[in-house]
């Protein structure tokens, strides 16, 4: 049989086997990579950041900040921060009728026949509010303090000019209807006049 190459390219072939193995051994670098081409399309904000540090194509590392101004703290208990709000004595109320001064107040009504007496605000939109002892009342902190027959008393806690506070003590009783100068008496179905 035949061979397809020559005898005297048979007889260089171990030959040149020999040269490339001692070639592959050398102790020379293999050469790098060529570098990928250069896109033709850059996003804007790349090519702004690569103009602005010096042209270089490399995208600046994501640097994550957290700013904890105004966040709670998240390992810290809800319950242990309502409880410390209540220990500081916070004066701020939470009441509707906290949003009025007591001037503007009007006393419909008061009941005084039990041991717990109250008594009815009406706010300058017309809306009734139940009052009782202790109520807090009035935009200087103020607290009901007696429910009588026909007035309430409301404390509140004027500052001076000196930062501490003084009690001051206003009256607030049920206007007289003077539009009818007649009475109905319901038992007997007569009028009753002044």
């Amino acid at each position: 049989m035949r061979s397809a190459f020559p005898r005297s390219s048979r007889a260089a072939l171990p030959g040149l086997l020999l040269a490339l193995a001692l070639g592959a051994c050398s102790e020379e670098p293999a050469p790098e990579a060529p570098p990928p081409p250069p896109s033709a399309k850059k996003p804007a904000a790349a090519a702004a950041a690569g103009a602005a540090d010096g042209g270089t194509d490399a995208p600046a590392p994501y640097v994550y900040g957290y700013m904890p101004v105004g966040k709670r703290d998240p390992f810290r208990s809800p319950v242990e921060e309502f409880r410390a709000a209540g220990d500081t004595g916070s004066n701020e109320c939470r009441e509707p009728l906290c949003g009025w001064d007591v001037d503007q107040l009007v006393l419909v009504a008061t009941v005084t026949s039990d041991a717990n007496p109250f008594g009815m605000l009406e706010d300058p939109s017309g809306k009734g509010h139940v009052v009782y002892k202790n109520f807090p009342v009035g935009k200087l902190q103020g607290k009901v303090t007696q429910v009588l027959r026909d007035c309430i008393a409301v404390t509140e806690q004027m500052p001076s000019p000196d930062g501490r506070r003084i009690p001051v003590v206003r009256q607030l009783c049920v206007k007289a209807d003077r539009g009818s100068g007649t009475d109905l008496d319901l038992g007997s179905g007569k009028v009753v006049g002044p």
